[in-house]
């Protein structure tokens, strides 16, 4: 089994949140990633990597989505970033 950790040390978010859902995000965003990087074969054919700045890009969220549904979402699209056979590893 290989350990993973991540660390973030700031989240942007760029659009009209309130200040008060920054650490709801943060928290599921957290929670998501450990899930995903927990799965068998995630992180298999990944190697140590230091990334000062991950643009994801735009990620598409729908009318008024929770800050759950936020987190993950992100999460999600961190986590494609490392998956065996990205480009950007």
């Amino acid at each position: 089994m290989r350990r993973v950790v991540v660390h973030v040390e700031r989240l942007v978010l760029r659009g009209n949140f309130a200040s008060s859902v920054g650490h709801a995000i943060g928290s599921a965003l957290e929670h998501e990633l450990a899930r995903r990087f927990a799965e068998p074969g995630a992180v298999a054919n990944s190697r140590v990597v230091h990334i000062d700045r991950l643009p994801i890009s735009v990620v598409c969220l729908g009318t008024a989505p929770k800050s759950r549904k936020i987190g993950i979402t992100i999460a999600r699209a961190i986590s494609r970033t490392f998956a065996p056979g990205s480009s950007e590893q």
